[in-house]
């Protein structure tokens, strides 16, 4: 590293070798329970269903009670894990596009920041730890916490046989991150960091690489954090072991307090060696080379320049960009919402209800001793004046973003309501009860006055046969029999050569709103429209289906979100299914909750076999009871993950809001029209992203 580099320009420098140390470090294979799709890529979305199915498993192969809930919450980008106090449990994730792709390398971080904050979960006791919260001692307890955990996951976690890898890799990761971002492992503010790296090097036996020495804190504080970490390796397993992290925090908090003066750095002094240091003794920036000390007055000028305040009006151009370790980014493990910013845990469910006017979410601290540790006592433990500890994967959540072409604010601004999406239950299937009715069927056809033409053209966008071209006067292929006289005359061009354009097979999924709004004129609009659209799918040989949803009465996590009403599925005969699906018109009841039946329809699209191409027509006449958010979720992933298009009809409302292929009618003879001649704009058109 060059000596004469400024300080920003060397955590920059810093950041970009450790980072290519980490890629070219290869981890173990992991068998973590938490099983991502095989390939050189996974996509965000994949990553938070992976992480919400294995928080769910392996709490309960851990001892979890089976009555407890998961939920992941990607917004607002915290690294963080919380209780309701009752039944749910919510795990917050970096803040990515759903369709983002993340490396392999990537996804294992996040596996292993969820095994990691599953330790919590299973091994830490949550009202001792708001206990350590009200004393100021958050950040202590955490770093003594994250060592005991680990080693009970390592120990004997079942599920995941690869704990220390995974642990290990993350350690390396957050490591490397921290030195970038001005973590020095002398420095007060960054003492429970410290610990923590401490107790993973000295306890937990990982490797890595990155660590910088630790034996850098003035002695009798060096002798005291030696201590307690090996007082944490003998405290107990379980949850029982959180209030003796806590005596030990306390007990290391008033050793230190009751240092005498000459055992602790005056405040002003600039620590001897830090983790932005070089480890082969190269000469740091604001030191002499060659091991000389400085001046009183250059080494209090760059400390002062450190804090924002440079002397003689000198502009502050040396003073670190990213002094601040990103550890500190937001509360960590804050159990009932104690930190100012963070959203309590009885209010994670509600994450989708924010404004979507909100900027960046909750305000980051600056934290640091900059900002509360300067004072009379350098070494003030306090919440206020440390960093804390937690691991967090906001930056790789930013790169992902910025990857996808998206701004991380952005982002995060999306992902406030697709948490409804990714904690999204499997629909309750009910199959049809309605008497047949043949009568209001043909009323119903009549709706549209003359349907002939927009039946034959959704047929024709539908139904697309084989195709084959013949291209004459070719320099090559078969000889052209009908190029026989132009081959005597000396014409080189006398091959024929056949072109075949293989046909598009296309399964279609109606899906309507039988919400109570729709009685009446509205619903029978809708119907109509499914009866011509069955007449249309049955004269090209299409297979299709028509499917409702209703709301049930108590919308849940834990439950089913939606009712799908099955009126006629894949296998159903139209000749039998239509005057069934006519009676729809009795159907409407409840709420509306149109998210989780696009998710179920989408999968049921995907099962059918033997198709090329896969439309879902979704007809509402309300605002759904998700996020519009977690709508745009579900078309999105349902056209990358799956394949299948989406268009939406409004009837008698504005859909175009969704940000999704839509169109809006205003009159129930237009309900029925418009839809078909929708739906055949929409077939011939190319598929594109929702």
């Amino acid at each position: 590293m060059t000596p004469n580099l400024t300080p920003a320009a060397r955590a920059k420098q810093a950041h970009k070798d450790a980072l290519a140390a980490i890629a070219a470090h290869t981890a173990e294979n992991p068998e973590a329970i938490a099983t991502l799709p095989a390939g050189a890529t996974v996509t965000a979305a994949e990553v938070y269903a992976a992480a919400v199915e294995s928080c769910s498993r392996f709490y309960v192969a851990n001892g979890g009670s089976t009555l407890h809930v998961w939920t992941v919450q990607p917004y607002p980008g915290t690294a963080a894990i919380a209780f309701d106090g009752w039944n749910t449990w919510t795990l917050c994730l970096p803040a990515m596009p759903l369709d983002a792709r993340l490396s392999r390398r990537e996804g294992e971080l996040i596996v292993a920041f969820i095994v990691h904050e599953l330790g919590h979960a299973l091994f830490t006791d949550f009202e001792v730890f708001k206990g350590a919260c009200k004393q100021g001692l958050k950040n202590l307890v955490n770093a003594l916490e994250d060592i005991r955990i680990e080693r009970d996951l390592i120990a004997g976690a079942k599920g995941v046989s690869n704990a220390r890898a995974l642990l290990q890799m993350l350690t390396e990761y957050m490591t490397v991150k921290s030195l970038a971002n001005g973590w020095r492992a002398d420095e007060a503010r960054c003492l429970p960091f410290t610990l923590a790296s401490m107790g993973a090097v000295n306890v937990l036996g990982y490797t890595v690489p990155a660590m910088p020495r630790l034996d850098v804190l003035p002695p009798a504080i060096q002798a005291l954090a030696e201590e307690a970490i090996y007082q944490v390796q003998g405290t107990s397993t379980g949850k029982a072991g959180t209030a003796e992290c806590l005596a030990i925090a306390q007990w290391l908090k008033g050793a230190i307090d009751a240092l005498a003066p000459q055992d602790k750095p005056a405040p002003g002094t600039k620590p001897q060696q830090g983790k932005g240091e070089a480890q082969d003794g190269e000469a740091q920036d604001g030191e002499a080379q060659d091991g000389e000390a400085q001046d009183g007055e250059t080494q209090a000028q760059d400390e002062a320049q450190a804090q924002g305040e440079a002397k003689d009006g000198e502009a502050d151009e040396n003073a670190p960009a990213t002094e601040a370790p990103e550890t500190s980014e937001k509360p960590q493990d804050a159990p009932e919402g104690e930190e100012a910013g963070q959203a309590a845990p009885g209010a994670a469910a509600n994450a989708g209800d924010a404004s979507e006017g909100e900027e960046d979410g909750p305000a980051e601290s600056t934290g640091g001793p900059e900002a509360g540790g300067g004072g009379q006592d350098a070494w003030n433990l306090d919440d206020a004046a440390t960093e804390n500890p937690e691991a967090n994967l906001n930056d790789l959540g930013d790169r992902a973003s910025k990857r996808n072409g998206a701004a991380p604010a952005d982002v995060r601004r999306e992902n406030a309501g697709v948490m409804h999406y990714l904690n999204a239950k499997t629909c309750r299937t009910v199959r049809h009860r309605f008497t047949p009715d043949e009568t209001m069927a043909t009323r119903l056809t009549a709706l549209i006055p003359t349907p002939a033409k927009l039946r034959r053209d959704v047929t024709r966008a539908l139904k697309s046969p084989d195709m084959a071209t013949n291209h004459r006067h070719e320099a090559r292929g078969r000889f052209d029999m009908r190029d026989v006289g132009r081959a005597q005359a000396g014409a080189m061009n006398v091959f024929r050569r056949r072109e075949e354009a293989p046909g598009e097979n296309t399964a279609v999924a109606l899906l309507l709103d039988c919400s109570s709004s729709m009685q009446g004129g509205t619903m029978q609009g809708a119907v109509a429209l499914a009866l011509h659209l069955g007449d249309a799918c049955k004269a090209a040989s299409i297979p299709f289906e028509v499917l409702g949803f209703i709301s049930p009465r108590d919308l849940r996590f834990d439950r089913p979100t939606a009712n799908l009403l099955e009126v006629k599925s894949f296998r159903d005969p139209w000749q039998a299914a239509r005057a069934v699906t006519a009676a729809m018109v009795h159907a409407p009841s409840g709420g509306t909750s149109m998210m989780p039946a696009m998710i179920d329809t989408a999968k049921r699209l995907k099962a059918r076999s033997g198709v090329t191409r896969r439309v879902m027509i979704v007809l509402t006449d309300g605002e759904d009871t998700w996020a519009k958010q977690s709508i745009r979720a579900a078309a999105k992933t349902a056209l990358a993950r799956d394949g299948v298009e989406t268009l939406v009809i409004g009837a008698f409302m504005d859909v175009k809001p969704l940000g999704l292929p839509h169109v809006n009618v205003t009159s129930l003879k237009a309900l029925a029209s418009k839809g078909l001649e929708a739906l055949g704009e929409a077939l011939t058109a190319k598929p594109r992203a929702a």
